[in-house]
């Protein structure tokens, strides 16, 4: 029984996780969008700005895992 609960502490933890990186990075690539649309006049769609909102968002559930956050 200890395992099954242990197995289900893990999918939460998991799923938490999970939306909260989807949301940190949404978070990110709209504050990068706003920035540009507003500074530069222009949105530029390029790759490494997406792939820098989820290095952002990598980053802060890791600290969150790595701190005991989930439990």
């Amino acid at each position: 029984m200890a395992a099954l609960a242990h197995g289900t502490q893990l999918f939460w933890t998991v799923l938490v996780a999970v939306l909260e990186m989807i949301v940190i990075v949404a978070c990110a690539y709209g504050a990068f969008v706003a920035y540009s649309a507003v500074v530069y006049g222009v949105i530029f769609f390029r790759l490494d700005y997406a792939l820098a909102s989820l290095a952002v968002g990598a980053l802060y559930v890791a600290l969150c895992i790595a701190d005991n956050q989930y439990d």
